[in-house]
Parts: C-alpha cells; structure tokens; sequence
C-alpha cells in the first residue's frame, strides 16, 4: 500500500495505521495523521498488535516504518506465523526504493511527542 492510500483509508476508518518506529524517529519528523504510533522494540508490541486484531476483526492494520525494511519485515514474519490481515506501507515515512514516501508526498503529520501519542493511543487501543 502506498503511503498517500494509507492516510486516505486511515482517515477513512478502513483500516488500523500503526508507526512501528521509535520514539526517537516519531519525534525527529512527527507521526502520520490517522496513525497510532506503537515502537516495534517495546515488549508489549506484538501484544498492542494482537488486541488491535482482536478489537477490529475486518480491518487491516497497516504498519509503516521510515522507509519500508522494517514494516516489511513486521508483516512478513507476522504473516508467516499466521497472523492474520497485515498490509505493509513499504514507502515508508522517509521513502526508499519502494517509492516516495509519506513526508515527501506532503502528507499531514502529527507531533510524535508523548502527550500527542499517548490520547490517540488510548482512542484506539482503550475499551
């Protein structure tokens, strides 16, 4: 999925969109607008992942990464394991070989500091 598809469906609600990235990077160039931003190094990543599938069953939950090495590797061995309904933003934030990239389409983004993350966290995760 390209990055531009990713914000539309994101704003949509068609799709769960989650930064992988870490708080370092989120705060260096901010999160895309319509994601949630869960660091694939936390302990509790996987966990995050599975009761997002868990509370939207029918949705994808797309995952993106700076410029698509990360997010693709998350899918595909998530995939493997036989988790279900993953989609991978290979552009990324930043671009790379697999295309433009999020930042250099223009795209919105939100300020990748706690207070910014943690309340749209709670909106999806939360019950």
């Amino acid at each position: 999925m390209q990055a531009d598809q990713a914000h539309a469906a994101a704003k949509s609600g068609e799709i769960i969109l989650v930064d992988i990235r870490t708080p370092q990077e989120w705060q260096q160039t901010g999160i895309g607008d319509g994601a949630i931003a869960l660091d694939m190094r936390d302990a509790d990543f996987v966990k995050s992942l599975v009761a997002l599938r868990q509370k939207y069953e029918d949705k994808p939950i797309a995952l993106i990464c700076r410029t698509g090495n990360r997010s693709g590797y998350v899918v595909s061995t998530l995939t493997d394991q036989g988790f279900p309904g993953l989609v991978d933003v290979a552009e990324g934030m930043a671009g790379g070989p697999n295309g433009t990239g999020w930042i250099n389409r223009g795209l919105p983004v939100y300020p990748g500091s706690p207070a910014e993350i943690q309340p749209r966290l709670d909106a999806v995760l939360g019950d």
